[in-house]
């Protein structure tokens, strides 16, 4: 409805009914106020749930349809065995490069990737298991003392 209309349609309005009409309008804010703040605190207790349980939540679809911050973290994990740029997944994914920037920011914010390199960015699960995999260094350490023991 355009701003023309609207008026059109207020002109016509009684005194109550305008008096009605704005005090709805003021409880709808206040409503839209009242869940933005649940909103944010349901983001920030799954925040210290993924914090304590090492693991990011499942996250809520909304209207069916996953976020841009969803589908890159979910293509990240899927190919967690390399870097990969904003350009790259923006290109994967068929959305724009600011957008998938954006993206990246959230999911670094809440540890589900990693910056690897210069605009590189790599899935967290891909750094964990790539550090799982790995010898922990105690086999060099020992081969490093037995050779300053043998040369002293």
């Amino acid at each position: 409805m355009d701003s023309e209309t609207l008026l059109g349609y207020i002109m016509f309005m009684t005194r109550e009914e305008l008096i009605a009409t704005v005090s709805k309008i003021t409880e709808l804010r206040s409503e839209v106020a009242r869940l933005a703040g649940l909103q944010r605190e349901l983001k920030r207790l799954e925040a210290l749930v993924d914090e304590i349980t090492g693991t990011p939540a499942a996250p809520l679809h909304r209207r069916g349809q996953e976020s841009i911050e969803e589908r890159a973290g979910r293509y990240l994990d899927d190919h967690k065995e390399r870097a990969w740029s904003a350009e790259e997944v923006a290109s994967a994914l068929g959305v724009k490069v600011p957008t998938t920037r954006a993206a990246f920011s959230k999911l670094r914010k809440v540890g589900r990737i990693i910056d690897v390199a210069r605009g590189k960015v790599q899935s967290a699960q891909g750094i964990t298991r790539m550090f799982d995999s790995t010898d922990t260094g105690t086999e060099d350490k020992e081969e490093s003392e037995a050779d300053t023991k043998a040369a002293a």
